[in-house]
């Protein structure tokens, strides 16, 4: 899979991203839809298990259900941001 823009990441790089997570470790995430140009946020507690399988999906499907997600990693100080279109990249905290 190869991006056009370089802040994206790579399948390669989003995985490796990954296997630094314990399966059982829990995360908030974030859900972010969008209704009449607002955004709506829903916060969610997964584990990191969960979170790879839905990254992995999205990433072979193309799509992420439910809208754009946003996943605070406090330790790395940065998000991963997901587009609904399944492309994730890095932002600071």
């Amino acid at each position: 899979m190869s991006y056009s823009n370089s802040k994206y990441l790579s399948q390669d790089q989003l995985f490796e991203l990954l296997a630094d997570f314990d399966d059982s470790e829990y995360i908030e995430i974030i859900y972010i839809r969008y209704r009449q140009r607002q955004e709506i946020h829903t916060l969610e507690k997964i584990s990191f298990s969960n979170l790879k399988e839905l990254i992995f999906n999205a990433l072979d499907e193309g799509h992420i259900f439910g809208g754009d997600i946003q996943i605070n990693l406090p330790r790395l100080s940065q998000k991963l941001i997901g587009h609904h279109d399944g492309i994730f990249w890095l932002e600071a905290l």
